[in-house]
């Protein structure tokens, strides 16, 4: 679980690395033109309330064409693309709503998709037919102040969890070990 944990954030920190990069900008003692004032202002200025949420920050990354994939060791992530085509995500059904923005997979034992555009009304449609697809045994269901959850497992020794926080949803399915 550690070496997981290190990989994961090993790839996070990569990733915000990337993300933080600035282009160099010559400086002069010159004020700036009215122009380019008042085109700051417009760019950072916000209504009030008006905040931009995680799930609008990875939909606005994948609308740019992000794609990648990165492998260390035993575990794979991707972000962007289509549904993986990881084995343990074959064993439940796909939603019928949302867009991939990130997807791993840790030695076929763990198994997990973040997807955007997905309300929390699609989760709860989408988790209302995992029971029927199997997962109907220890079943937990949580809703408090826009975070909902649900956890349940299969016959077959699979544990499946499903989330929505901040207009993302987060599917995971792992192997039960005993």
């Amino acid at each position: 679980m550690k070496k997981y944990l290190i990989v994961l954030l090993s790839v996070l920190l990569a990733l915000a690395l990337v993300g933080c990069g600035t282009a160099s900008k010559e400086t002069t003692t010159e004020p700036p033109a009215q122009e380019e004032a008042e085109e700051k202002d417009e760019t950072t200025a916000k209504e009030p309330g008006d905040k931009q949420s995680l799930g609008d920050d990875i939909k606005d990354s994948l609308e740019e064409g992000a794609e990648g994939k990165v492998t260390a060791g035993d575990t794979t992530m991707e972000y962007g693309g289509d549904w993986p085509s990881y084995a343990l995500l074959n064993d439940i059904p796909k939603p019928s709503v949302g867009t991939v923005a990130t997807s791993e997979e840790v030695a076929g034992k763990m198994a997990g998709v973040m997807l955007v555009d997905m309300t929390m009304d699609d989760c709860k449609e989408y988790t209302a037919g995992l029971p029927d697809a199997g997962f109907d045994q220890n079943v937990v269901e949580s809703d408090m102040q826009g975070i909902y959850s649900f956890s349940a497992d299969n016959a077959d020794g699979l544990h499946i969890d499903c989330g929505y926080v901040s207009e993302s949803v987060m599917i995971q399915v792992s192997v039960i070990e005993e």
